[in-house]
């Protein structure tokens, strides 16, 4: 059974691919979750826009475990 097979993406358009014998569906309301990080220089001050990013991220996300 080769050349069979699934994927799971973001949104990209499908005419952007070059193969016409692709099927696509859209996944309703899916919950997808993933890890994201927050990474700095500890060394470093940041700069106030980079210091609201980070405020609204941990009003909206929270604040990580262990800070």
């Amino acid at each position: 059974m080769g050349g069979l097979g699934i994927a799971i993406f973001p949104g990209i358009p499908l005419a952007s691919f070059p193969h016409r014998d692709l099927i696509a569906r859209r996944l309703e309301a899916p919950l997808v979750a993933r890890d994201v990080n927050l990474i700095r220089r500890a060394e470093h001050s940041l700069s106030p826009a980079a210091e609201s990013f980070i405020e609204l991220w941990y009003k909206r996300i929270g604040k990580p475990s262990g800070l």
